[in-house]
């Protein structure tokens, strides 16, 4: 497996909303301040190529931690600056996790367990809800998820 090959070919752009609706609401501080995309992947790239399996997962995890560790320093941070602004501290964390969970199931899917050829009845929806589900997510909120795949 070409970790850096791979890494490459991913399509890395923000998912789509086909509903209208926002992209996200205003946040604390800048996007890119709370989760850095281009530097997982450039750290994902920089991984042993030879990896598989556990060893592979067990140096991805840290990358995932380490994003989300920052992302909240960067939210707590915004929100200092701001301490009324408990809304856009709110959409900030549901805005981390969003991306959090995006990253780690394009890496599922693509990097630790990619299937080269897909059928319809392959696909996979992962939905949020409850208080993540609305946006609102507190500092230590945990994340409910719903995952739908047709019927087979």
């Amino acid at each position: 497996m070409v970790l850096a090959g791979l890494v490459s070919e991913l399509d890395l752009a923000k998912p789509t909303t086909t509903s209208g609706a926002r992209r996200h609401p205003r946040l604390i501080c800048a996007p890119e301040q709370i989760f850095d995309d281009a530097a997982i992947w450039q750290a994902l790239s920089q991984l042993d190529s030879t990896l598989e399996g556990a060893a592979l997962r067990a140096e991805i995890v840290p990358l995932i931690q380490d994003a989300q560790q920052a992302g909240r320093k960067a939210i707590a941070a915004g929100f200092a600056e701001s301490p009324f602004d408990a809304r856009a501290m709110t959409s900030s964390y549901t805005y981390l996790t969003d991306q959090l969970l995006r990253c780690v199931l394009q890496i599922a899917t693509q990097v630790l367990h990619p299937n080269p050829n897909p059928t319809d009845g392959e696909r996979l929806a992962m939905i949020g809800v409850g208080g993540y589900g609305r946006g609102e997510m507190a500092p230590h909120s945990d994340v409910d998820l719903l995952f739908l795949i047709p019927y087979k």
